[in-house]
């Protein structure tokens, strides 16, 4: 595994000799946070870009998700698994990690990959000063 930084982010290049040369790998903050709350037995925010990064650079990239994630596939997203943590799936869409799930999460529902990834909150609309009619 190598890991260079850019633009602030540690970048995760893994070359695995039975798979191709793997592009570099972006974590989101979102995924972090993931991470953080379901994959971390004691919850420590500075190492989760570590331990994500190596979930990622030591899993197998598939292009279908196995039958415990219940997760619909979806244009471009593929998803990572780790046979170290077998209980854990990171899905990656654009080279960038969105999100993580756990067995126990996937468990009883099944999810469209826009349900899982944080969507940017709406900002207030602008405000407009009310139109007032002059009567001449």
């Amino acid at each position: 595994m190598f890991a260079r930084v850019h633009d602030g982010e540690v970048i995760y290049t893994h070359t695995n000799r039975d798979t191709k040369p793997r592009r570099n790998v972006n974590l989101s903050a979102h995924a972090l946070s993931r991470w953080t709350e379901r994959a971390q037995v004691v919850r420590n925010p500075a190492r989760a870009r570590i331990e994500l990064g190596e979930f990622v650079a030591r899993g197998r990239r598939r292009p279908t998700p196995r039958r415990w994630t219940t997760v619909h596939p979806y244009p471009g997203l593929t998803f990572i698994y780790w046979a170290e943590r077998s209980d854990l799936v990171a899905l990656v869409k654009d080279r960038t990690v969105v999100t993580v799930l756990s067995r126990s999460v996937c468990r009883g529902r099944v999810y469209d990959f826009e349900e899982l990834i944080e969507v940017p909150c709406a900002l207030p609309a602008r405000w407009q000063a009310p139109l007032v009619a002059r009567v001449a």
